[in-house]
């Protein structure tokens, strides 16, 4: 049986084994940064930053002499057989990869269990490469969580920074690269969530999860800005302000996924439309809604020219769909299956052959029956809800024909039968194995 949680974690799988693990930099210690005009940044700006340098860190909250929470975090992190750590003020910005290091980090980790921070990156600054870059919000506060690097951070570049100009067409010449990104968000308060990352950065695949008692104020499928090969957001609890697909830059396509107890305000299949600053181009944007709930949906800033949208929902979860024609709307149906391992449903898009959620093999051994006991073609399409039962195909009707009557004189048409009776064997095991 397919669902779309494990074709979605299949696409996740297939492109990380396409990654490329050439010139790996083994992760280093993470360090504060003691010198920011380093970065471009004027002598003035005080703020922390860190760079965890591909080493797993984890944001805690921060404490005074009595046990007291007090602003700020402390950043733990195992190196030489010892926990270190790092304590921070509320203005810190956290990159998970490392700067001006154009060699493959194999992957970034970054939790947050409590404290308070301004941003984190799953990528690096400037010049950087990361495979996989990993972020978990289970409690705190954080202003900005981007998935993917940054290229351009607070407008600075540093003096051996190539700020090349990038375009979708040339988007693999970027000097700051992500190729996988997983933001997961089960807790705390988060101003801003983007699955990719800042500026001209190129993040390849990323995916966006908020549930559990997350609260964010708006999350964004790709990044801030920058090019993005596929996004994708899924929500099954927490509560959001604003869901968009996208904000500023290229992406090739997005796509959002709805269910359990998430609670969404407002939802755009584009960019926020409220803030005229977006000029979100996403050629292939879907949202999928299984269930919660959107106050409303809108078209928002899209400016692919042949771009395609498609709204798939159950009934009822979108309070107000306020959405162009030029949106394609379909029905989810519920359809429950009952087989040997019990009862469940999936929710099925209006118009889907049976057939299409099963293997081929699976029909090798497995038929479909209505509620009566009658048999289903796999080719019916879902116009409705419905009971679908799954019954082993019995060893009678898998049986080959009885062979035809005959004469003890008719042999030359006993040959033939045989012969023929195998050529349909053979066409059958060939069918069936295609």
């Amino acid at each position: 049986m397919l669902n779309w949680k494990k074709m979605l974690g299949l696409t996740i799988a297939t492109a990380a084994s396409f990654s490329m693990y050439t010139n790996v930099f083994a992760a280093s210690e993470p360090i504060l940064l003691e010198d920011n005009t380093t970065l471009g940044i004027a002598a003035s700006d005080t703020r922390e930053i860190v760079f965890a340098n591909g080493t797993p860190i984890t944001i805690e909250a921060r404490t005074n002499e009595a046990g007291e929470e007090v602003p700020g975090a402390v950043i733990k992190y195992y190196w030489g057989g010892q926990q270190e750590k790092i304590t921070v003020s509320e203005d810190a910005t956290i990159f998970g990869g490392s700067h001006n290091n154009a060699e493959e980090i194999n992957s970034t980790s970054i939790t947050m269990n409590g404290g308070q921070v301004a941003q984190i990156y799953g990528g690096g600054l400037h010049t950087s490469n990361v495979n996989w870059a990993n972020i978990y919000v289970y409690g705190g506060e954080v202003d900005f969580v981007l998935g993917g690097g940054a290229a351009y951070w607070a407008r600075t570049h540093c003096s051996d920074y190539e700020n090349i100009a990038i375009t979708a067409e040339n988007k693999a010449n970027s000097k700051n690269v992500v190729n996988n990104t997983h933001v997961s968000i089960q807790g705390g308060k988060v101003k801003l969530a983007y699955g990719g990352g800042e500026s001209s950065a190129y993040t390849k695949y990323g995916t966006l999860s908020i549930g559990g008692s997350a609260e964010v104020v708006q999350a964004v499928a790709t990044g801030s800005n920058g090019f993005m090969d596929s996004a994708s957001v899924n929500v099954d609890g927490g509560t959001i302000g604003i869901l968009s697909l996208g904000n500023r830059g290229f992406i090739n396509d997005a796509s959002a996924y709805i269910s359990g107890n998430a609670n969404i305000e407002t939802a755009y299949l584009g960019a926020d439309a409220d803030d005229a600053k977006n000029n979100a181009i996403i050629n292939l944007a879907s949202l999928y809604v299984y269930g919660g709930h959107i106050g409303t949906l809108k078209d928002g800033i899209n400016q692919a020219a042949d771009k395609m949208t498609f709204v798939t929902a159950v009934e009822g979860a979108i309070e107000n769909m306020s959405v162009s024609d030029t949106v394609t709307k379909q029905k989810f149906y519920t359809v429950t299956f009952i087989g040997e391992d019990g009862e469940w449903e999936d929710a099925l898009i209006e118009g889907t052959p049976l057939k299409d959620w099963f293997s081929e093999e699976f029909f090798e051994e497995y038929e479909l029956l209505d509620e009566a006991g009658n048999k289903i073609d796999p080719e019916t399409l879902v116009t409705a809800d419905m009971t679908v039962k799954i019954a082993k195909i019995s060893a009678e009707d898998n049986k080959a024909p009885a062979a035809p009557e005959t004469y003890d004189n008719t042999y030359t048409f006993i040959g033939l039968g045989v012969l023929s009776l195998c050529g349909l064997g053979i066409a059958t095991k060939k069918y069936l194995t295609k």
